[in-house]
This record gives structure tokens, sequence and C-alpha cells, in this order.
């Protein structure tokens, strides 16, 4: 299979792990966990933040049936940072022109 160059590996999608790095490098830099879902130096970082919130709030929610939700184990580590499950709660906070 080498000979004809068969992949072996395929380059694996950003783990859950690799974004959460992420949020904590942009925690270090602005001082909290409100990545706006626009935001244009990372928008997979602000798209994946806006996940966990739907994901806990479905978590939380019984009557969601069938929906993705989280784990515990997530929701500690994201409650370890501070994470800021409702950004409804802080909507004057702005990051590179964009409302969180």
């Amino acid at each position: 299979m080498d000979d004809i160059g068969f992949v072996w590996f395929l380059k694996r999608r950003s783990s859950w792990d690799d974004m959460l790095k992420k949020l904590i490098d942009f925690k270090e830099e602005y001082g909290h966990t409100m990545v706006p879902k626009c935001w244009k130096r990372d928008p997979k970082l602000g798209k994946w933040c806006n996940n966990q919130r739907t994901a806990y709030k479905h978590m939380c929610d019984k009557k969601v049936k069938g929906a993705r939700s989280i784990t515990i184990e997530r929701v500690k580590a994201l409650n370890s940072i501070n994470f800021v499950w409702n950004q409804k709660v802080h909507k004057e906070t702005v990051i590179d022109g964009c409302f969180c």
C-alpha cells in the first residue's frame, strides 16, 4: 500500500481538548470566556463556544429529546475556567468590534 501512496492517517479534526486550549488562550488574552460567534480571528472558536452553550442548555432542559448535550466532565472543565454559559447577561462586552 505504501508503494501506491496510500494515506494511512488523515489529519484529525480539532478535538474538544484542542478547542478548550484555544479558549484558555483567549481568556488569558482578554480576561474572560465570552468569545463572539462572529469573531474574525478564529470563527471556529466562536462557533464552538456557542455549541457548548447550546449543548449545556439542552442538557439542562429535559424537554429537548434527542438533542445533543454535553458531558458533566466537559461542563466541569469549562466551569474551571469560569466559562460564561449565558452571554445575554454580559452584552456590554465588545471584542474586535463584535458584541458577545
